[in-house]
């Protein structure tokens, strides 16, 4: 089953300028650009979630576990 996400957009230069320009023009609000990429979803087992989870606790970030 193929599932969306996104990634930080690879952004050309001019894609980049423009946004630079836009960011101005909304006051004190920055932009961050993301992509959809298709990913498959790992099916975890209960010791792998408590991995996953102890491991997203300890460096404070969200991971996504997905099978190429």
């Amino acid at each position: 089953m193929e599932n969306q996400a996104y990634k930080l957009a690879n952004l050309s230069d001019d894609q980049l300028k423009k946004i630079q320009e836009a960011e101005p023009t909304l006051g004190s609000i920055n932009l961050l650009a993301f992509q959809s990429v298709a990913l498959n979803p790992a099916q975890l087992n209960v010791s792998q979630l408590e991995c996953l989870q102890g491991l997203e606790k300890n460096l404070g970030v969200t991971l996504v576990a997905y099978r190429k």
